[in-house]
């Protein structure tokens, strides 16, 4: 006969459970198997939902606002730089005829300042090229543009024929070689990798802009004020609009703010060695 109290549990069969009374320990163990229940399934799926979150990369929207690509602005001031550089280069030409006329200068002596010009500007380059690869394209950049911009407030001013050719022939030659293509080329060429080939032609697109607006200023108030006047603005002109600029928005490197060539990674066959100026 069975106990009072434990007849319904001695029919079932060990190790199950009926109806909805607790699991039987012995069962379970006989059997090797752990029962699992709601409260283990739950957890095991928020397990698997965090181990998936934790692989699922974060969408950009998500992502915290980065700044914005600066090499657009870097290509204006390399546009800008170059309309002032090649400007008072190009535009140095048409005052030989008025400084003839007025001081009396030879025209063969004033053609010889021009080739002095020419060779200063040539062999002021490797050396400037080295200067770049120490301190950075902006500061050389903005110091020559200066240095162009005084040699035609001096000459403005010049007395003598020597004075003038100190301005010009030497001043204005060490100015053009670290403000015009050497200068501006590696500056686009550290700012762009990718589209390199697309942006630095526009960029060069400021040598003509220099010949369409700062020559014909010159040739104006040579007419209209004299050669004097014309000196004088045209180097004011440069030293209060395009040295400002260059000064305060060009950046020599991406690098410098904490960015990447054309605003994004490149790969590294792109990249390639970093070769110096002096080395190239």
């Amino acid at each position: 006969m069975a106990r009072p109290g434990y007849g319904c549990c001695l029919d079932r069969p060990r190790g199950r459970t009926g109806g909805g009374g607790p699991p039987d320990r012995l069962g379970a163990r006989r059997t090797g198997k752990t029962r699992t229940g709601p409260a283990t399934n739950t957890a095991v799926l928020l397990n698997n939902a965090s181990s998936v979150a934790a692989v699922v990369p974060t969408s950009p929207a998500s992502a915290a606002p980065s700044a914005p690509f600066l090499g657009p602005r870097i290509a204006i001031v390399g546009f800008v730089a170059l309309t002032g550089a090649f400007g008072l280069n190009l535009a140095a030409g048409q005052f030989f005829a008025p400084l003839t006329d007025s001081r009396g200068w030879e025209l063969g002596m004033l053609s010889a300042a021009a080739g002095l010009n020419t060779a200063v500007s040539g062999l002021a380059q490797p050396a400037l090229g080295r200067l770049i690869d120490r301190v950075g394209t902006r500061p050389v950049l903005a110091a020559c543009l200066a240095l162009m911009g005084a040699a035609f407030v001096l000459m403005a001013s010049a007395d003598t024929v020597w004075q003038w050719l100190a301005a010009y022939g030497l001043l204005a030659g060490i100015g053009f070689a670290g403000s015009s293509s050497l200068a501006v080329t590696v500056l686009i060429s550290r700012w762009y990798v990718r589209d390199r080939a697309r942006v630095l032609p526009r960029v060069f697109l400021g040598i003509n802009a220099g010949q369409l607006t700062l020559v014909p200023l010159g040739g104006i108030l040579i007419e209209r004020a004299g050669y004097r006047a014309a000196y004088l603005t045209l180097g004011l002109t440069v030293l209060a609009l395009v040295v400002p600029l260059v000064a305060l928005l060009a950046v020599s490197h991406p690098r410098d703010v904490g960015q990447q060539p054309d605003g994004r990674p490149n790969p590294p066959e792109l990249m390639g060695p970093r070769t110096t100026l002096a080395e190239a």
